[in-house]
Order: structure tokens, then C-alpha cells, then sequence
């Protein structure tokens, strides 16, 4: 009798194990409550893998979106997803993460991603029309944000190697530039390293709904662009430091 129970046992347990391999992604993703400003379309695919055509996210696009469970992490009692997108062929970011700590506060780890600088630059409030030119870096060892999709833990940094705009029809090479990331009473803080070329000293706000703002100075000094210097009558009068204020 033992022996018959045992067998039915393994037998529901193999069918449980079967429905949740073979369980569609898009209705696990589909109880997911996502912000107002954050579409997903074109789910395929089951729990363990699956792709997603596009997110949208404001005014970025993902697309090419596949991810992967990782089942030697379940040894670890961690069960991890790692998560590809975009490429060479699509228009927005590319990158790879991975989300764990599945079965408490998810957060993410070993994130790069690479985006087209323009594509930022033209979401910003900038005095006068510029072109960006190369790509923006973000690097992440960790990311952990709550419920509320408030920021709670972040470690990494965001890099502009070749940074260059095109403004008033002039190429300006702006050297390299960086900023370091951290949270602050749930907003994701990005503050630009303040040795660089521009004399740029700046921190960004971004809050949990999306929303952007900052402020910081620009300090011409030896090395800021002659290029740039016929840019600085649209940013208003500097003070008595000869810094023009930057607000957002």
C-alpha cells in the first residue's frame, strides 16, 4: 500500500512539475503590475523561457527581449532569470541582467547595457538643439527597488567614453564623462563625477513614476571646448563664481 502511495505521489508531483514547465509566460506577466507608462507586447513562450517583442517605457523602446531560467540556481535557493535584449539590428538599448531573489525583494545584478547617447539627450530640456554622438555605458553590480518600484540598493556607474555633441552646426569633443549611481529616499541619484573637461558638476533625480529632475553648475575652465564657449550666452549670466546654474 505504501509502495501505491508513493507512486501516486511522484505521479502528481511529476504532473505539477510538468504544468509549471509548460505554464505561458504571458499569463504570469500579465498579473504583473506595471506602471501606466510601461507596455508590454508580444509574450511567446513558457515560464522557463520566453521573449518579448517590446517594452515600452515613456518615450524608450526595448525590444528583442528574451529571458532564461537558470535552474542550477535553484540549488542555491535562489532562482535567477537571466535576461537579454535588444542588438545591432534594433533601435534602442542593448544589454543583459540578471533578476534574483525571486522569493523576496526582486533585484538586479550583473547589468550592462549600452545606449545610443542621442537617445537620451533628446528626452532632456536642453537651451538649444544638440546632436549626441557614441553611446552611454551603464554598468550595475546590484539594483534593488521595492513594490513601489522605489529605489532601495544600487551599486554601479554610467560611463560616456567618447562624449561629443553637434551643436549650431559645430562637432564638440567633451572628453569622458561619468557619474556614480545611488538611491535617496526612493529616488535613483546620478551624480556626474565633477573631474572632467566642461567643469561640469551635476545631480540627477529620477523618481519611481518616471519623473526627472536636477541641478548643478558648469564652470568654464583651461580645458572647457572653445567650440562650446558660443553656447554659454543661451545659458543665462554665471555668478560671482563665473558658474552657470543647471536646473531641471
Amino acid at each position: 500500500m505504501k509502495k501505491w502511495i508513493g507512486y501516486a505521489c511522484l505521479l502528481v508531483l511529476s504532473y505539477a512539475v510538468f504544468m509549471l514547465a509548460t505554464l505561458p509566460a504571458s499569463l504570469v506577466i500579465n498579473k504583473i503590475k506595471f506602471p501606466n507608462t510601461v507596455s508590454v507586447v508580444g509574450i511567446k513562450g513558457s515560464i522557463w523561457h520566453f521573449t518579448v517583442d517590446k517594452i515600452h517605457a515613456q518615450n524608450v523602446e526595448v525590444s528583442d527581449v528574451e529571458a532564461t531560467f537558470n535552474f542550477s540556481s535553484l540549488l542555491t535557493l535562489d532562482p535567477q532569470l537571466s535576461i537579454t535584449f535588444g542588438g545591432p539590428l534594433h533601435p534602442g538599448p542593448e544589454g543583459k541582467f540578471i533578476v534574483h531573489q525571486l522569493f523576496s525583494t526582486p533585484a538586479v545584478k550583473e547589468l550592462s547595457v549600452l545606449v545610443l547617447a542621442d537617445q537620451i539627450a533628446q528626452q532632456l530640456p536642453l537651451p538649444l538643439p544638440v546632436k549626441a554622438h557614441d553611446y552611454v555605458a551603464l554598468n550595475l553590480q546590484q539594483f534593488v527597488i521595492d513594490p513601489q518600484l522605489r529605489c532601495q540598493a544600487v551599486a554601479g556607474n554610467l560611463e560616456w567614453d567618447k562624449a561629443a555633441v553637434t551643436a549650431l552646426e559645430e562637432k564638440v569633443i567633451l572628453g569622458k564623462l561619468s557619474a556614480d549611481l545611488s538611491c535617496d529616499q526612493g529616488a535613483l541619484v546620478v551624480e556626474i563625477d565633477p573631474n572632467n573637461d566642461l567643469g561640469l558638476s551635476y545631480s540627477a533625480y529620477i523618481s519611481a513614476n518616471g519623473k526627472f529632475s536636477g541641478s548643478g553648475y558648469l564652470k568654464p575652465g583651461a580645458k572647457f571646448p572653445e567650440k562650446l564657449k558660443q553656447v554659454l550666452p543661451f545659458m543665462g549670466n554665471p555668478d560671482n563664481q563665473g558658474r552657470y546654474r543647471l536646473r531641471m
